[in-house]
């Protein structure tokens, strides 16, 4: 049974917004099914970070983190496995890379095939 403090933690949650950009930004549109993300660590959304994720059948498909360290932004390929390239950039083309990664993710495989020749 969860504590008393979780439970309070998940009310606490489920009033506020599951993501808030930064200051000053319009998040990109994503393709129908995928969405922004501020993820939960602990009892709190983590508001330095934003992931692009789409609800699947018995779960989530993650995309692309962008994460605010001080004044940069990095992006990430994927939300799981190792960290191998995540490049820190402007806030915007952070961002636009991600949508861009989700937009390309959603297209059809005979698409992505026929622009790879």
């Amino acid at each position: 049974m969860p504590s008393r403090a979780a439970h309070l933690a998940a009310l606490r949650r489920s009033k506020e917004p599951s993501v808030i950009p930064p200051e000053g930004v319009v998040l990109p549109a994503l393709p129908r099914g995928w969405s922004w993300l501020n993820p939960v660590r602990g009892h709190d959304f983590v508001r330095d970070e934003w992931v692009v994720i789409r609800a699947v059948p018995g779960g989530s498909q993650t995309g692309p983190v962008v994460r605010r360290e001080g004044a940069a932004y990095t992006l990430t390929p994927k939300a799981c496995g190792p960290v191998p390239h995540a490049q820190s950039m402007h806030c915007l083309d952070a961002f636009n890379a991600a949508a861009v990664w989700a937009h390309d993710a959603d297209a059809p495989a005979s698409v992505q095939d026929s622009e790879n020749s």
